[in-house]
């Protein structure tokens, strides 16, 4: 299993969803409880790709993934 952002949830749920404010509802539930944590997606993609990958292909899958411009800056410098 790895982490998924916000962003990524919501494409994954957006078929099974009865409405958009039903998954809104259904995400911000989740994030609430801690399930959903840019910070781990940023420390899981680092971890499993900047020893193999170079700063600009995991400064575009950072962004793929949906995350803030901060969050990628800050990523990219560790």
């Amino acid at each position: 299993m790895r982490e998924h952002t916000r962003l990524e949830l919501e494409r994954k749920l957006r078929v099974h969803a009865e409405s958009p404010e039903q998954l809104a509802q259904a995400l911000d539930a989740l994030q609430a409880k801690g399930f959903i944590n840019e910070a781990r997606v940023v420390e899981s993609v680092l971890h499993r790709r900047a020893a193999r990958l170079g700063a600009s292909r995991v400064r575009q899958e950072l962004q793929a993934k949906g995350l803030p411009a901060e969050a990628i800056a800050q990523a990219v410098q560790e």
